[in-house]
């Protein structure tokens, strides 16, 4: 998706009603391409200018805006199911947000694919999260996002998730566990 090389949409009571329509239907678009991470940062950073402290507030700027009441932590792909069966051992709950199917069930654990397109991982993340943290879970794993530009919106929200102060609570055990595999354990 291209972002139009537009100044500020600015409605004026002149203008006909097909323009106001067209000028609402390309602001409805780009903002929702922006909000689902189809458009990458990059391609709408010039048009925008800097925000100030005197700016006003927007959904989704405030960190603990994406965050769920359950401890939600970040893991790595290759050690996510070591994670996984490491914290359910103890018969405890455990939720799962990852990019893929689990490689093998376990019945203490919620698992919810959301996929590898970027667009549409961003689109279900705020439902997904929701979902899992009405799961009963003591935690939420979430499998981490690829790098890159079209994933930067997901990063993002996700580490405003897993870094919210009033979901993050240590875990010694767990946390010794990722030390261990060499994880950074993310918590401030």
């Amino acid at each position: 998706m291209r972002v139009p090389n537009r100044a500020p949409i600015c409605v004026k009571p002149e203008m006909s009603e097909f323009t106001r329509r067209r000028l609402l239907r390309d602001a409805v678009t780009i903002v929702g391409a922006m909000a689902a991470g189809a458009v990458p940062h990059a391609a709408f950073a010039s048009q925008r200018g800097n925000a100030d402290a005197g700016s006003p507030r927007v959904p989704g700027s405030d960190v603990k805006h994406y965050a769920p009441r359950t401890p939600l932590s970040i893991v790595t792909s290759k050690t996510l199911e070591e994670v996984v069966a490491q914290s359910t051992v103890d018969h405890e709950r455990v939720a799962v947000l990852a990019m893929r199917p689990p490689r093998l069930a376990n019945k203490f654990m919620t698992w919810i694919n959301a996929g590898r397109r970027a667009d549409l991982y961003g689109r279900d993340l705020y439902v997904n999260l929701r979902t899992l943290d009405k799961s009963g879970a003591r935690e939420i794993l979430v499998e981490e996002v690829p790098g890159g530009e079209l994933w930067e919106a997901v990063r993002d929200r996700l580490r405003r998730a897993a870094s919210a102060e009033n979901v993050v609570a240590v875990d010694p055990d767990i946390a010794a566990l990722r030390a261990d595999m060499g994880e950074d354990v993310g918590y401030p």
